[in-house]
């Protein structure tokens, strides 16, 4: 719970800065989440260089997608869910290692 408050903040942060969150859409547990990790803490010498947020190598795998405590890839969804947050929203979640979405750790 912790690290969606967190990664949400920094969206918020983000969009504060650039006048909307990143794009894009990682719907599984094994998806390529990578611009999260690219907007959020981009590498130097990059045209925007501003770090949002501070990734650990524990949040991150071989792949370079961000990963919950459990190793699963963070789910992200902008334009947002109508059914979750809404269109002017971003969804974020972890299945926390669980099937059960009802278990799931999520912004909405």
């Amino acid at each position: 719970e912790a690290e969606i408050a967190a990664l949400s903040a920094a969206l918020q942060s983000y969009k504060a800065d650039n006048g909307d969150y990143p794009y894009g859409t990682n719907l599984t547990t094994t998806g390529n989440n990578n611009f999260l990790l690219t907007n959020l803490m981009p590498a130097a010498g990059a045209a925007n260089p501003k770090v949002y947020f501070e990734f650990n190598k524990g949040m991150t795998n071989t792949s370079g997608y961000v990963v919950d405590p459990f190793g699963s890839s963070y789910g992200y969804e902008y334009p947002g869910s109508t059914n979750r947050n809404g269109t002017n929203f971003f969804d974020l979640w972890s299945t926390a290692g669980s099937t059960n979405t009802n278990a799931w750790i999520k912004n909405w």
